[in-house]
């Protein structure tokens, strides 16, 4: 059975258009009986968008001048596939388009390219004009591309009293993303007794730290040093001054740098925290901000829902 979905262009205008194929298949591969209103992604110039459609929300099919709040989903007119999206996250858009259709995609940026020289080449076009030199031939466009054989190493220093490790390595293996964790020895009652055991006991205990805290530097400092991220955990119930040491250690070193704490310390951590490079408050934030930096992907739901609002529409363009 054939199905009408309708259309809405960029002045708002509704109009009935059959689409190729007649059904639309759901995410999961089904079939649906529904008819949707497609509209236009409004403001936007990715290539992704010239082959996508929003899909408004069944309440509000036939409100007028439709935005990106007013989508439950987007739709693939090239494949007719169902592609999940909320406000200010196209990220999947993009995922299904780089995956499915790039060919389609490196035309629509081919298209664009011709379409919108750029400011030195209509200068070198002038020039020639001018005084007869020839224009420059174009060059490609240069893509950018997150890196996919490093493999990140991420040092987790702070407290050894809760499972926070285990929760980032559960996330870490869950995104697959290509990171190696490190970090001292959690064992208080190892690290506290590696030197005596090693070296022999000693009658004065202010001495006993210190060959202990030596011999345990020896770890830490050359994790630290080898890492390309450092995570510092403090929680509340403890004073973490061995973690504000690696934290100051590792900014003296010039390393990235991620606090992690619950809010009610933020202001004890006010200094350490000006220095760092994100401040998390839970590890699930910690591993988000690893999956965007290491391969560019953002949750799919923004942390305050519906409170969050893109940059764009937070400012005057």
């Amino acid at each position: 059975m054939n199905e009408d979905c309708e259309v809405t262009g960029p002045t708002g205008d509704a109009e009935k258009q059959q689409l190729t194929g007649g059904q639309h298949p759901t995410k999961s591969g089904g079939k649906s009986d529904e008819s949707h209103v497609l509209f236009d992604m409004k403001g936007s110039s990715r290539r992704e968008w010239k082959y996508v459609r929003l899909v408004a929300k069944e309440e509000l099919r036939t409100k007028k001048d439709l935005t990106s709040t007013d989508a439950s989903k987007a739709y693939c007119t090239l494949c007719k596939s169902y592609i999940t999206f909320s406000k200010g996250n196209g990220n999947s858009v993009y995922r299904h388009m780089e995956k499915r259709h790039q060919g389609e995609m490196d035309l629509a940026e081919n298209n664009n390219d011709d379409a919108k020289p750029s400011k030195r080449l209509i200068h070198l076009e002038h020039a020639k004009n001018t005084n007869g030199a020839k224009p420059a031939k174009k060059q490609k466009t240069i893509k950018h591309h997150f890196s996919k054989t490093k493999i990140w190493k991420v040092y987790l220093s702070g407290e050894i009293h809760s499972d926070w490790r285990e929760d980032i390595a559960q996330g870490i293996r869950k995104q697959k993303l290509p990171v190696s964790l490190t970090s001292p020895n959690t064992s208080r009652e190892d690290s506290d007794n590696c030197a005596a055991m090693i070296l022999g006991m000693e009658q004065n205990r202010r001495n006993w730290d210190v060959i202990g805290a030596r011999m345990n530097s020896v770890r830490t400092q050359t994790l630290i040093r080898e890492a390309d991220v450092v995570v510092v955990r403090f929680g509340e119930k403890y004073g973490h001054w061995n973690a504000a040491f690696d934290a100051g250690y590792a900014a003296a070193l010039g390393k990235s740098i991620i606090t992690l704490h619950p809010p009610s310390i933020s202001h004890m951590l006010k200094e350490v925290n000006a220095f760092a490079n994100v401040v998390c408050e839970d590890p699930s934030q910690v591993v988000e901000t690893l999956a965007y930096v290491i391969e560019g992907s953002l949750p799919s739901t923004p942390r305050d829902g519906d409170l969050f609002v893109p940059f764009r529409d937070r400012i005057e363009i």
